[in-house]
């Protein structure tokens, strides 16, 4: 749903944890034009949380650092300006109003009056701090980290913003910071938080300390490594998670690079169906990055490929109506035992190997009759893995998956 709309605002309110700062990474923001933003709530600060369009968050970018900000009271340095930014032949230059166009962002949201480039009167004006100088929104739409527009305030003094601080709107700087007062503001905030009552809409608890967990990398289950996918359209891509593991972005391709045609799924359970088809007998690439709450920091795992299409493997033995894994998945140090139905004795040979095809039991001779039964193979996996139990016969091969956990 739309963040901004009712509705979305709502579901968050819900889904707000009290005591912690509530970071919403969603797929949009309600608004094409803002990456992300804080709301309180105020005056009761029911929501008191921050939304950021997950395309936002990569190395490089200072949204979330910027939304923090205002989580912890900072104001834009161009406070006054977000809704109307400066221009000279609408606003004039020199300035010819003393007041901002729009109301401040700090309840209870009166007028602001424009901050002189001076600072003579930055204690009543602007973002109400005495080192950060006069900006009225001149950072949006400039392409570079050094301001030149000759904006003047209203006594024809020109401004000369910090295109650094962390709360304008400046991009291509090669570094951002909050100013000693900002910091200094933000502090007091956080203070404020964690001495309030544990029912405040503001409570900061900051005694709890996650478990970091780490993040073990996933096994592909299907299609096999270098298989399959029996299929174009519709097709899921499976997986083994690894310890830890709690979400996964996954990604496939043509190419190992990921750089020609990427899909990207995010999900929160080892698997994805894709939603586009396939070509026929085209070789694909796919890997995926876990994750869990406390820990967003690993890498990307082993990249797996497959084929689309049907597997040419003969996939059935006549004579054998049923063959399945009694407990699928397993566990480690169990013995393997197969269900299966038989109309007649094909001669079967049972044989166990890891992803890589190296044969872990052999059994020549499986000793089988007609109708179903109960086959314990002598084989216990010592690691969990993924292995594939194939039965063999003269007249066909059938392939089961199993997992042991």
């Amino acid at each position: 749903d739309d963040p901004m709309s009712s509705a979305g605002y709502q579901a968050m309110v819900n889904q707000r944890l009290k005591g912690f700062m509530n970071i919403f990474i969603t797929k949009q923001t309600g608004d094409a034009n803002v990456l992300a933003y804080y709301t309180s709530g105020w005056p009761s600060w029911e929501s008191d949380l921050i939304v950021i369009r997950h395309s936002d968050v990569m190395k490089g970018t200072y949204t979330i650092e910027h939304e923090i900000g205002h989580y912890f009271t900072i104001l834009h340095t161009f406070n006054g300006w977000e809704c109307d930014p400066w221009e000279g032949p609408k606003h004039g230059n020199p300035l010819t109003s003393a007041f901002a166009p729009c109301n401040s962002t700090k309840p209870p949201f009166n007028s602001v009056t424009a901050e002189l480039a001076d600072g003579s009167n930055s204690t009543t004006a602007g973002d109400f701090f005495t080192d950060t100088p006069a900006d009225y929104n001149l950072g949006l739409g400039w392409n570079d980290c050094s301001y030149s527009g000759g904006a003047r305030d209203k006594n024809g003094v020109l401004l000369n913003p910090d295109e650094k601080n962390i709360m304008g709107y400046f991009s291509q700087c090669p570094d951002y910071y909050f100013s000693n007062q900002q910091k200094a503001a933000i502090q007091a905030d956080l203070t404020a938080r964690k001495n309030a009552n544990p029912a405040n809409n503001r409570y900061l608890n900051t005694t709890l300390t996650p478990e970091l967990q780490e993040v073990g990398e996933a096994s592909a289950l299907f299609p096999v490594n270098g298989g399959a996918s029996n299929g174009l359209s519709g097709v899921s891509l499976e997986w083994l998670a690894g310890p830890g593991a709690k979400s996964y972005i996954v990604r496939i391709d043509r190419f190992t690079s990921f750089k020609f045609q990427p899909k990207y799924y995010y999900v929160n359970s080892p698997e994805v169906t894709l939603d586009f088809n396939l070509n026929n007998n085209a070789k694909y690439y796919w890997q995926v990055y876990p994750y869990n709450e406390y820990n967003t920091c690993s890498s990307w795992g082993d990249i797996f490929s497959f084929t689309a299409g049907v597997a040419t493997a003969t996939s059935e033995i006549p004579g054998v109506e049923t063959v399945a894994v009694e407990s699928n998945p397993m566990s480690a140090g169990t013995e393997l035992t197969l269900l299966l139905a038989l109309q007649e004795d094909p001669g079967l040979s049972l044989e166990v190997s890891d992803l890589t095809g190296r044969v872990l039991h052999q059994v020549s001779a499986l000793p089988v009759h007609t109708g179903e039964q109960r086959l314990a193979t002598g084989w216990e996996p010592t690691h969990p893995g993924i292995y594939l139990v194939t039965l063999r016969s003269a007249k066909g091969i059938l392939t089961e998956r199993l997992v042991v956990r």
